[in-house]
């Protein structure tokens, strides 16, 4: 009988131990949003690790991309960066969207899912009243928001035809948004 009662006990405790470890594990997990946008030939995925922020929280925004088309394969020409990211908040702040104009290609292959992790681009004027607030914001590697709401916007920066009589063609209309806000 004592065996039995120690197995319970033994049992009962390791029973606490895995739930507290399952419940820790749950609370400490990011809750992801996203936005699924397909268009034509091409599905984007725009995420951010929660949807609600605090000015003192690192904020993580990601994208994937993947051609699903006909063909095996499909060729873009493009600069660089061929997907970009925008934040603003509709009024005064408005970051991203950089692209360097150097034309290049890039082959996507059907099925495949490409992978896009936010970084910052953008400029600031050193006479703009705001400047040392864009001059440490920049200088800052990770992503901090000031307190409001933001649309986040992904897009697909490329064309996916060249012609000798035109240039290029058939600019990628991509668009994917999601919102975030940023409390104190």
């Amino acid at each position: 009988m004592k065996k039995i009662i120690m197995f319970c006990i033994i049992l009962l405790i390791c029973g606490i131990i895995v739930i507290s470890y399952l419940g820790y594990d749950l609370a400490h997990q990011p809750n992801n949003q996203s936005t699924q946008c397909p268009a034509d030939v091409f599905e984007m995925n725009l995420f951010s690790d929660k949807e609600v922020y605090k000015t003192t929280d690192a904020i993580q925004i990601w994208a994937t991309l993947e051609y699903t088309g006909d063909n095996d394969t499909i060729e873009i020409l493009h600069g660089i960066p061929y997907m970009s990211f925008v934040i603003s908040d509709g009024k005064n702040f408005t970051t991203g969207g950089i692209c360097q104009t150097i034309l290049t290609s890039s082959i996507l292959e059907k099925g495949e899912i490409y992978h896009f992790d936010y970084q910052k681009s953008g400029a600031w004027n050193q006479d703009d009243p705001d400047a040392g607030f864009w001059e440490n914001f920049y200088s800052e590697k990770d992503l901090f928001l000031p307190a409001g709401e933001y649309t986040v916007t992904l897009k697909g920066d490329f064309y996916l035809t060249y012609s000798e009589q035109k240039g290029l063609e058939d600019y990628s209309d991509l668009l994917c948004e999601l919102n975030i806000k940023v409390e104190k």
